[in-house]
């Protein structure tokens, strides 16, 4: 069973899906620099074109599908 939690991008304010431990930001190439300046700006999650802007990374093309705040039965 896949966890998929409600989430508001704490930087755009953007709706999008946390998978938790297998999350698509997993997919996201973020260096440790790079992660170190994101958290000490924001405390929760952020939205696929957030973190891509945030470190000049391009999404992954199931990246919008799997964040996608859509409902599945």
């Amino acid at each position: 069973m896949k966890r998929r939690i409600p989430k508001t991008c704490e930087r755009c304010q953007q709706a999008f899906i946390c998978g938790l431990f297998g999350c698509w930001c997993g997919a996201m190439p973020v260096t440790d620099e790079q992660y170190t300046s994101i958290v000490e700006q924001f405390h929760e999650c952020l939205c696929p074109a957030c973190l891509a802007e945030l470190t000049g990374a391009t999404l992954p093309p199931d990246v919008l599908k799997l964040s996608a705040p859509h409902t599945d039965p």
